[in-house]
């Protein structure tokens, strides 16, 4: 038989289907949601991250016009969040009240004289609320810059200190039931 004879019955097929079916819809919608979660996850990021940011320029500049404040003065016992406020040292949006500053994390800053090497000759602002992720990004940002900083009332960075130290700021970072507290301790000169 030569293969020329040979017939091929040939099959009708189906008819083309049009649309989709629901396996495609779902594995779509996975896709989508997928794609969703991982966006909302960095959206939330930067909003951390932006906080974290604007609190440091807040902090910079409360400092940076209590210590103007005082450049004439002997020592920082007359510092206050008043004094920081009549200087310029805190945007509008963050008072509350005659002399309450509010934190980008909820929380508050007071202002207040300290002692590092000898009586009133630094300058501490405290800050209360900071949640744990928060708390480690902020202090890891800007603790190493101040003279001492502690959290919870435990040292992470002192007068000698260079550097913020990790696992102790990682283990006082750790109270989120109640917020963590911040004290970051400037000297006056």
């Amino acid at each position: 038989m030569k293969m020329s004879q040979i017939k091929v019955k040939q099959f009708k097929s189906l008819p083309r289907q049009k649309g989709v079916t629901l396996i495609e819809l779902v594995v779509g919608a996975v896709i989508v949601a997928l794609a969703l979660a991982a966006l909302v996850g960095v959206i939330n990021a930067l909003r951390g991250d932006g906080k974290t940011s604007a609190e440091i320029d807040r902090l910079n500049l409360g400092f940076e016009k209590a210590l103007g404040y005082l450049a004439t003065s002997q020592d920082t016992s007359a510092i206050s969040n008043d004094i920081v406020i009549r200087n310029g040292g805190v945007a509008a949006d963050a008072i509350s009240m005659p002399s309450t500053i509010k934190t980008k994390f909820g929380g508050t800053t007071v202002y207040a004289p300290a002692s590092l090497n000898s009586p009133n000759d630094a300058v501490s602002a405290t800050q209360t609320n900071i949640d744990e992720k928060n708390c480690l990004n902020y202090v890891k940002a800007q603790g190493a810059s101040f003279a001492r900083t502690t959290v919870n009332g435990q040292v992470v960075k002192d007068v000698t200190d260079t550097v913020v130290k990790d696992a102790a700021l990682s283990a006082a970072c750790a109270n989120t039931a109640a917020g963590n507290t911040v004290e970051f301790v400037r000297l006056k000169s």
